[in-house]
């Protein structure tokens, strides 16, 4: 799916926007990330009163058992995707209730804050590098931005704030943004590391020149089975040429036969699967 454009809205005033949205969930992702700092060093200073044969306060008790809940593994679905179903009662329930009420982000309507999400992590072209680079935490892969003119960056840290920003933004990171791989390795190592759950929302690919060589002998799964839920990929020109079967076949026949290649060798039905040009790297 391409990056979506504002009907009524000038680039120049999106861009504004978005880098606002931005900000706004940067700011509030540095307001969690001071508290959990504050707790850690909290539950530091409880150490060294046990240590020191001093009498733990009341409130130092709770600050050890909100440590040994954070030790527990978190549970997870059979898609790969965080449990953030929550107990009648749970301790934990009481937090987001409490986030929803005074969070100044959290408590604005979900109308608004769908808005925010989209300006702060939608609409991106993501490329995937090889190690070393910068990390995508929540989304996985080494990453950067392709032709981002904002000052700020998509924030990409949004699903590790708390469980609310996780159900809401985790999905939107996949299914709104297109995600390209500077090769081969880069894109199987990519697939390895994606939960099911992850792999059902890419909508967007932009694959490299290899891959297609893989997919004529057959040495990768399709497409729409890695990614049950994919709209559109992107081929450069490269990969055009050397999949044409004869030399005077024509571009859009080209992509024609491409787009039932890549869904599948055996069913041959790819009216749902756009196949674009994308320009050779």
């Amino acid at each position: 799916m391409a990056p979506r454009k504002p009907i009524t809205v000038s680039e120049t005033s999106r861009q504004t926007r978005s880098s606002t949205a931005r900000f706004a969930a940067a700011r509030f992702a540095a307001t969690s990330e001071t508290t959990r700092q504050t707790r850690s060093a909290t539950a530091r200073a409880v150490e060294v009163a046990k240590t020191s044969g001093k009498a733990r306060p009341v409130a130092d008790r709770k600050a050890r058992v909100s440590k040994e809940r954070a030790a527990i593994p978190a549970r997870k679905q059979k898609d790969g995707l965080l449990n953030t179903v929550l107990e009648t009662g749970a301790n934990l329930l009481r937090i987001v209730k409490r986030n929803s009420a005074e969070s100044p982000l959290l408590r604005l309507p979900s109308e608004l804050r769908n808005q925010i999400w989209d300006y702060a992590v939608c609409g991106n072209q993501v490329l995937i590098h090889d190690p070393p680079h910068a990390t995508l935490p929540g989304v996985g892969g080494s990453y950067e931005i392709v032709g981002d003119s904002t000052t700020m960056p998509p924030n990409f840290k949004l699903p590790q704030v708390c469980r609310q920003t996780y159900v809401e933004t985790g999905p939107l990171i996949y299914s709104n943004n297109t995600f390209r791989f500077q090769s081969g390795k880069a894109l199987d190592h990519w697939i390895k590391r994606r939960a099911l759950g992850q792999r059902r929302r890419v909508q967007s690919l932009d694959i490299p020149t290899v891959y297609m060589s893989f997919y004529q002998k057959r040495r990768r799964r399709e497409f729409n089975k890695t990614f049950p839920d994919i709209k559109r990929i992107g081929v450069d020109t490269e990969s055009i040429n050397r999949a044409r079967w004869h030399g005077k076949e024509s571009v859009p026949d080209s992509f024609r036969r491409m787009r039932l290649f890549m869904l599948s060798w055996e069913e041959k039905s790819g009216e749902e699967l756009a196949v674009e040009h994308v320009g050779s790297r």
